[in-house]
Protein backbone atom coordinates (compact mmCIF):
# COMPACT_ATOMS: atom_id res chain seq x y z
CA UNK A 1 0.00 0.00 0.00
CA UNK A 2 1.12 3.60 -0.86
CA UNK A 3 1.83 6.18 1.89
CA UNK A 4 0.80 9.37 0.83
CA UNK A 5 0.11 11.70 3.47
CA UNK A 6 -2.88 12.75 1.56
CA UNK A 7 -1.17 13.96 -0.84
CA UNK A 8 -1.10 13.53 -4.41
CA UNK A 9 2.40 13.89 -4.89
CA UNK A 10 3.25 10.56 -2.64
CA UNK A 11 0.82 8.62 -4.91
CA UNK A 12 2.02 5.29 -6.14
CA UNK A 13 4.94 5.79 -3.27
CA UNK A 14 5.65 2.43 -1.17
CA UNK A 15 8.08 1.97 1.76
CA UNK A 16 10.83 -0.43 1.13
CA UNK A 17 9.75 -2.34 4.69
CA UNK A 18 6.63 -2.28 6.59
CA UNK A 19 7.17 0.26 9.51
CA UNK A 20 7.87 -0.52 13.24
CA UNK A 21 4.33 -0.11 14.12
CA UNK A 22 2.59 -2.29 11.30
CA UNK A 23 4.92 -5.69 11.48
CA UNK A 24 4.29 -6.76 15.11
CA UNK A 25 0.42 -6.77 14.49
CA UNK A 26 1.17 -8.68 10.96
CA UNK A 27 3.04 -11.03 13.41
CA UNK A 28 0.64 -11.71 15.87
CA UNK A 29 -2.47 -12.19 13.30
CA UNK A 30 -4.55 -8.87 12.57
CA UNK A 31 -5.44 -8.46 9.53
CA UNK A 32 -4.60 -4.60 8.08
CA UNK A 33 -7.82 -4.11 5.73
CA UNK A 34 -6.02 -0.66 4.20
CA UNK A 35 -5.11 2.61 5.49
CA UNK A 36 -7.41 5.80 5.92
CA UNK A 37 -7.61 9.25 4.90
CA UNK A 38 -5.59 11.79 7.14
CA UNK A 39 -5.62 15.54 7.02
CA UNK A 40 -3.12 16.38 4.16
CA UNK A 41 0.62 16.40 5.73
CA UNK A 42 -1.67 16.53 9.05
CA UNK A 43 -2.63 20.21 8.20
CA UNK A 44 0.41 21.26 7.60
CA UNK A 45 -0.28 22.11 3.63
CA UNK A 46 -2.17 25.93 4.53
CA UNK A 47 -3.16 27.63 7.57
CA UNK A 48 -6.95 27.20 8.82
CA UNK A 49 -6.91 24.14 6.71
CA UNK A 50 -10.37 22.11 7.25
CA UNK A 51 -9.80 18.90 9.48
CA UNK A 52 -9.72 15.55 7.59
CA UNK A 53 -9.77 17.02 3.85
CA UNK A 54 -6.92 16.00 1.52
CA UNK A 55 -6.41 16.34 -2.42
CA UNK A 56 -5.98 12.23 -2.22
CA UNK A 57 -9.02 11.20 -0.28
CA UNK A 58 -11.18 14.53 0.07
CA UNK A 59 -13.22 15.17 2.79
CA UNK A 60 -13.72 12.74 5.43
CA UNK A 61 -17.26 13.63 7.39
CA UNK A 62 -18.47 12.34 10.90
CA UNK A 63 -21.31 10.04 10.52
CA UNK A 64 -23.02 11.78 13.37
CA UNK A 65 -23.25 14.88 11.65
CA UNK A 66 -24.72 15.57 8.37
CA UNK A 67 -22.44 17.88 6.84
CA UNK A 68 -20.02 20.54 7.99
CA UNK A 69 -21.62 23.67 8.37
CA UNK A 70 -21.14 26.63 6.10
CA UNK A 71 -18.30 29.15 7.22
CA UNK A 72 -17.47 26.67 10.36
CA UNK A 73 -14.15 26.83 12.22
CA UNK A 74 -11.73 24.65 11.38
CA UNK A 75 -12.46 23.14 14.79
CA UNK A 76 -16.19 23.75 14.75
CA UNK A 77 -19.29 21.37 16.04
CA UNK A 78 -19.85 20.34 12.93
CA UNK A 79 -15.83 19.01 11.54
CA UNK A 80 -14.79 16.08 12.23
CA UNK A 81 -11.37 17.16 13.38
CA UNK A 82 -8.52 15.75 12.65
CA UNK A 83 -5.99 14.92 11.49
CA UNK A 84 -6.38 11.61 12.49
CA UNK A 85 -10.10 11.62 10.59
CA UNK A 86 -10.02 8.51 8.73
CA UNK A 87 -8.99 6.76 11.00
CA UNK A 88 -12.19 7.70 13.79
CA UNK A 89 -14.39 7.43 10.78
CA UNK A 90 -13.51 3.92 10.03
CA UNK A 91 -14.03 3.12 13.52
CA UNK A 92 -17.59 4.80 14.22
CA UNK A 93 -19.02 3.78 10.68
CA UNK A 94 -18.43 0.28 12.03
CA UNK A 95 -16.02 -0.70 8.70
CA UNK A 96 -13.66 -1.81 11.27
CA UNK A 97 -13.41 -2.64 14.99
CA UNK A 98 -10.27 -0.93 15.57
CA UNK A 99 -7.58 1.73 14.03
CA UNK A 100 -4.27 3.18 14.68
CA UNK A 101 -4.11 6.72 14.46
CA UNK A 102 -1.02 9.31 15.31
CA UNK A 103 -0.95 12.72 17.29
CA UNK A 104 1.30 15.64 17.46
CA UNK A 105 -0.84 17.99 18.75
CA UNK A 106 -4.86 16.15 19.56
CA UNK A 107 -4.83 14.41 16.68
CA UNK A 108 -5.98 11.19 18.56
CA UNK A 109 -7.98 12.63 21.44
CA UNK A 110 -9.72 15.24 19.38
CA UNK A 111 -11.42 13.62 16.80
CA UNK A 112 -12.31 10.27 19.08
CA UNK A 113 -14.08 12.25 21.45
CA UNK A 114 -16.32 13.82 18.06
CA UNK A 115 -17.13 10.11 17.55
CA UNK A 116 -17.99 8.75 21.09
CA UNK A 117 -14.93 6.51 20.45
CA UNK A 118 -12.33 5.21 23.26
CA UNK A 119 -8.62 6.17 22.28
CA UNK A 120 -5.54 6.08 24.02
CA UNK A 121 -2.08 8.76 22.93
CA UNK A 122 0.72 6.80 24.70
CA UNK A 123 4.15 8.54 25.99
CA UNK A 124 6.51 10.12 23.45
CA UNK A 125 8.86 8.00 22.54
CA UNK A 126 7.64 5.00 24.45
CA UNK A 127 7.70 3.03 21.32
CA UNK A 128 9.68 2.82 18.14
CA UNK A 129 7.77 5.25 15.37
CA UNK A 130 10.36 4.66 12.00
CA UNK A 131 8.13 4.46 9.34
CA UNK A 132 5.78 6.71 10.38
CA UNK A 133 4.71 10.20 8.68
CA UNK A 134 6.44 12.52 11.87
CA UNK A 135 6.09 16.46 11.78
CA UNK A 136 7.96 16.15 15.72
CA UNK A 137 9.66 13.20 16.28
CA UNK A 138 9.69 14.51 20.03
CA UNK A 139 5.88 15.52 20.44
CA UNK A 140 4.35 12.53 17.65
CA UNK A 141 2.84 9.27 19.25
CA UNK A 142 0.81 6.45 17.82
CA UNK A 143 -2.39 4.90 19.80
CA UNK A 144 -5.30 3.22 18.76
CA UNK A 145 -8.84 3.99 18.38
CA UNK A 146 -11.83 1.70 19.36
CA UNK A 147 -15.55 1.41 20.21
CA UNK A 148 -14.27 -0.31 23.79
CA UNK A 149 -11.63 0.00 26.01
CA UNK A 150 -11.45 -3.54 25.93
CA UNK A 151 -10.79 -3.25 22.02
CA UNK A 152 -7.84 -0.24 22.83
CA UNK A 153 -5.95 -1.99 24.46
CA UNK A 154 -5.53 -4.95 21.96
CA UNK A 155 -2.86 -2.39 20.13
CA UNK A 156 -0.72 -1.77 23.07
CA UNK A 157 0.01 -4.93 24.33
CA UNK A 158 1.34 -6.02 21.19
CA UNK A 159 3.79 -2.94 20.07
CA UNK A 160 4.64 -2.58 23.96
CA UNK A 161 4.78 -6.57 24.55
CA UNK A 162 3.43 -6.53 27.88
CA UNK A 163 -0.28 -6.97 29.47
CA UNK A 164 -2.41 -4.12 30.51
CA UNK A 165 -4.18 -5.86 33.83
CA UNK A 166 -5.23 -3.69 36.96
CA UNK A 167 -5.81 -4.95 40.10
CA UNK A 168 -8.44 -2.21 40.75
CA UNK A 169 -10.32 -3.32 37.51
CA UNK A 170 -13.73 -2.52 38.11
CA UNK A 171 -13.38 -0.15 40.98
CA UNK A 172 -13.11 3.59 41.13
CA UNK A 173 -11.32 3.73 44.20
CA UNK A 174 -7.80 5.62 44.01
CA UNK A 175 -8.82 6.37 40.34
CA UNK A 176 -9.30 10.15 39.58
CA UNK A 177 -10.52 12.55 36.93
CA UNK A 178 -9.83 16.00 36.26
CA UNK A 179 -11.58 18.96 34.76
CA UNK A 180 -10.47 21.71 33.53
CA UNK A 181 -12.60 25.19 34.20
CA UNK A 182 -13.67 25.78 30.77
CA UNK A 183 -14.61 29.68 32.02
CA UNK A 184 -10.05 29.66 32.21
CA UNK A 185 -9.52 26.99 29.32
CA UNK A 186 -11.28 27.25 25.96
CA UNK A 187 -10.41 27.60 22.34
CA UNK A 188 -10.21 30.64 20.47
CA UNK A 189 -13.81 31.72 18.62
CA UNK A 190 -11.37 31.43 15.07
CA UNK A 191 -11.33 28.12 15.75
CA UNK A 192 -14.52 26.91 17.47
CA UNK A 193 -17.50 28.25 18.55
CA UNK A 194 -18.39 28.34 22.20
CA UNK A 195 -22.29 27.57 22.71
CA UNK A 196 -23.82 29.11 25.88
CA UNK A 197 -24.17 26.31 28.35
CA UNK A 198 -21.28 24.13 27.33
CA UNK A 199 -19.51 25.28 30.89
CA UNK A 200 -22.78 24.20 32.83
CA UNK A 201 -22.81 20.99 31.27
CA UNK A 202 -19.14 20.22 32.13
CA UNK A 203 -20.06 20.91 35.65
CA UNK A 204 -22.82 18.72 35.79
CA UNK A 205 -20.39 15.61 33.89
CA UNK A 206 -18.00 16.11 36.96
CA UNK A 207 -20.79 16.04 39.57
CA UNK A 208 -21.90 12.45 38.21
CA UNK A 209 -18.87 11.33 37.77
CA UNK A 210 -18.08 12.33 41.32
CA UNK A 211 -21.00 10.63 42.71
CA UNK A 212 -20.16 7.19 40.66
CA UNK A 213 -17.05 7.05 42.34
CA UNK A 214 -18.92 7.37 45.59
CA UNK A 215 -21.14 4.97 45.10
CA UNK A 216 -18.84 2.37 43.67
CA UNK A 217 -16.27 2.76 46.57
CA UNK A 218 -19.11 2.22 48.80
CA UNK A 219 -20.67 -0.70 47.17
CA UNK A 220 -17.35 -3.02 47.43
Amino acid sequence: MSTTAGSYAFLGAEASKNGAITQPPIDTGLTILGKLNMTEFAGMKITMMMPGWSAHGGQAMSPYIGKIEDNEEILGHTTPVGSSTGSTVAVATGFRPLAMAAETLSSIVTPSTRAGLYALKPTTGVRDITGLYTMMEFFDSQGPMAKSAADVRVLPKILLGRLFNSPQLGFWEGFSVGFLDPKDWSMSPAFCTQFEGTAEQTGRLSHFIQMSRSLAVDSR
